[in-house]
């Protein structure tokens, strides 16, 4: 009964033969063999040219086992497996429906024993893209992984819908904590016919990742494999856990720090310390948390949250100040620039970015630990913590309030920006078209414009977007005078 109902929601969520036709050569011209020294498996036929066609090792692995003729719902197909995937060719389906994918990601669950129904349904999720056949949600990166990859089979450039089903299919469950055959702790999600893994390890575009279920040992050649019943209970190795970042990679306080004490948390970037018994203003460098205090700005979302968590890291205690002579010693509004390290070895600057608190932000140059900030903006981002979450502000700088609600009335685009970029993948009102925290360059002018400019968020045609001033110095670019 319920492989039954898999495949309804299966076929009733789209139609099916514009999700499983796939363009290949005609059966009257066969590819010859193709053979893999890294597996010491061979592809030929149908099952080659599909797979060359179609993103070869990068969208289905190496083959890794030999084409064998298995039955799949009463008909004779031939099967092979693949690293991610099971490329079927169903000699009596009429072209173009003749080469088929499994449905590797329902039969890995069912080989585990895991009901696909027994996952949390995530349900309508802001800045998401909804199934209601699962009520599931797909959101962030995963969402993004899943709207630019397919099998090309109209002719048209980019992706259809039915063309991302087609390889990915519809997702059975939302965003869970799974420990995978490396023995650490990943976000994933399941589809139908794959795991979309989230690897924060990873550098882009290796840190979004389909999972290896081909090779997996529920990925057998049998395309209907049943599902467990909905009491089956999940098992131990793989059941949903907390995820908890490492905040920051330094452990050790540099010799060169002040000790002070904080006397009063302004928001979650400026703090008021006793140093030398004077009462000196520090401004955090490399993150920007939103605003709650600004008078000339409404309070931004996720600005209390922010400002909560610094007061509960900070309130009273005894910190350590690191000075970044790249950065200079105050800002212009004569507050002291500083890194603050907390007693237990962390850098606050970096626990704020890492726990989703705060974005990374680069006002003029490059400082010591941009690299660094940038990763743990990363990670956050793609673990969707804090002020990335769909609930809350889903990375929008800028936006005002506190709710998922109020975050939506700003439009969310999904990738944009230089190659390489650490900071937010989402653009506001002032940093259009550049990525938040990014510098502007206007081309006509050969002028660059940094965030707190007087011109940026003038500065909206004829521009090129930069993650640093030496980077806009290298294009030929002189910074603004205002």
């Amino acid at each position: 009964m319920k492989s039954q109902v898999v495949r309804m929601l299966w076929w009733g969520c789209a139609t099916l033969s514009l999700l499983v036709g796939l363009l290949h050569t005609p059966a009257t011209i066969q590819a010859a063999p193709r053979c893999f020294g890294e597996t010491g498996q061979c592809i030929d036929g149908q099952i080659r040219t599909f797979w060359e066609r179609q993103g070869g090792i990068a969208v289905f692995g190496f083959p890794i086992a030999v084409a064998t003729t298995t039955n799949v719902d009463g008909h004779t197909v031939v099967a092979q497996r693949f690293e991610r995937q099971r490329i079927e060719y169903h000699a009596n389906n009429p072209a173009p429906y003749d080469i088929l994918l499994g449905r590797v990601g329902a039969d890995t669950l069912a080989a585990q024993g895991r009901d696909w129904q027994a996952f949390p349904q995530s349900g309508i999720l802001p800045n998401c893209r909804y199934f209601a056949a699962t009520n599931q949600s797909v959101c962030g990166a995963i969402l993004q992984r899943w709207l630019t990859t397919g099998i090309e089979f109209d002719g048209k450039p980019g992706f259809s819908d039915p063309e991302r089903l087609a390889l990915n299919g519809i997702p059975l469950s939302g965003l869970v904590n799974e420990i995978l055959d490396d023995g650490r702790q990943y976000q994933v999600q399941w589809f139908e016919r794959t795991r979309i893994e989230l690897h924060p390890e990873n550098r882009a575009p290796y840190h979004i990742l389909n999972g290896l279920l081909g090779s997996a040992s529920g990925a057998s050649n049998q395309s209907t494999a049943p599902i467990a019943t909905a009491n089956q209970p999940i098992p131990t190795a793989t059941a949903p856990a907390i995820f908890v970042p490492n905040p920051t990679t330094n452990t050790t306080i540099p010799v060169s720090a002040v000790a002070a004490t904080v006397i009063r948390v302004v928001d979650g970037d400026t703090i008021h310390v006793l140093l030398d018994n004077n009462d000196i203003t520090i401004r955090m460098i490399g993150i920007d948390t939103p605003e709650t205090v600004d008078p000339r700005k409404p309070v931004q979302c996720f600005g209390k949250e922010a400002s909560n968590h610094a007061r509960q890291l900070l309130n009273g205690a005894t910190v350590y100040l690191e000075i970044d002579s790249s950065q200079g010693d105050y800002d212009k509004y004569n507050r002291l620039l500083s890194y603050v390290w907390l007693a237990d070895g962390r850098m606050f600057n970096q626990v704020m970015i890492a726990d989703g608190y705060a974005f990374e932000y680069t006002y003029n140059r490059p400082y010591k630990y941009q690299a660094q900030f940038k990763d743990a903006q990363r990670n956050a981002q793609i673990q969707q913590l804090g002020l990335w979450s769909p609930a809350t502000c889903n990375g929008v700088h800028g936006v005002v309030g506190t709710t998922a609600a109020t975050a939506t009335a700003v439009p969310i685009i999904i990738g944009g920006g230089g190659s390489g970029s650490g900071g937010s993948s989402t653009i506001d009102a002032a940093s259009a078209p550049c990525l938040v925290g990014q510098i502007k360059g206007n081309r006509r002018s050969m002028i660059y414009h940094v965030p707190d400019g007087a011109f940026y968020a003038k500065t909206y045609a004829n521009v090129a977007c930069f993650d640093s001033e030496s980077a806009a110095i290298a294009a030929g670019y002189r910074r603004s005078k205002r």
